[in-house]
C-alpha cells in the first residue's frame, strides 16, 4: 500500500510538474503563406497624405473581392470596444486581381475608398506581407 501511494504521488508530482514546464502552445502570428497564396496588410492614408497604419477605425470589416468570380475574403478579425484595430490581416490570399475596400462601422464615421490591386507573392515584404493602402474618402 505504501508503495501504491508512494507511486502516485510521484505520478502526480510529475504530471503537476510537466504542466508548468510546458505550457500549452499559444497562438502565432502566420508569416509564411501557402504556396501560391499572399498575406495583405490593409492600412488607411487620410487625403492629405497622413498614413494611419495602427489604432482604432469605425470599420466593421476589410475585404478583397475578386472581379473574376464575386469571391469575398475577410481580413481576421480584431475588433476592440467595437472598433477594427489597425493593420488589417488578409491571410493566405490566392494570387490575382482583387478590389480592397471595408465595411463602414455603427457610427459611419469613416469611409474608405475600394482599390483595384493584383498581387503575387514576389511582391511581399521582408516580413512577408503585401501592403494595401487604402485612402480615406471621408471621416468625422
Amino acid at each position: 500500500m505504501k508503495k501504491l501511494s508512494l507511486f502516485v504521488v510521484l505520478t502526480m508530482s510529475v504530471v503537476v510538474g510537466t504542466s508548468a514546464v510546458n505550457p500549452a502552445p499559444c497562438a502565432i502570428e502566420r508569416i509564411i503563406p501557402a504556396t501560391g497564396t499572399c498575406n495583405v496588410r490593409v492600412t488607411l492614408v487620410r487625403s492629405d497624405g497622413t498614413p494611419v497604419t495602427t489604432g482604432s477605425v469605425d470599420l466593421s470589416d476589410f475585404y478583397a473581392r475578386s472581379p473574376s468570380t464575386g469571391e469575398y475574403y475577410y481580413a481576421e478579425y480584431n475588433m476592440v470596444g467595437g472598433f477594427f484595430q489597425l493593420p488589417a490581416k488578409i491571410y493566405d490570399l490566392p494570387a490575382g486581381t482583387y478590389t480592397f475596400g471595408a465595411d463602414r462601422g455603427q457610427g459611419n464615421w469613416i469611409a474608405v475608398r475600394e482599390k483595384v490591386v493584383t498581387i503575387t507573392p514576389d511582391m511581399a515584404a521582408a516580413d512577408g506581407f503585401i501592403n494595401v493602402v487604402l485612402e480615406i474618402a471621408w471621416e468625422e
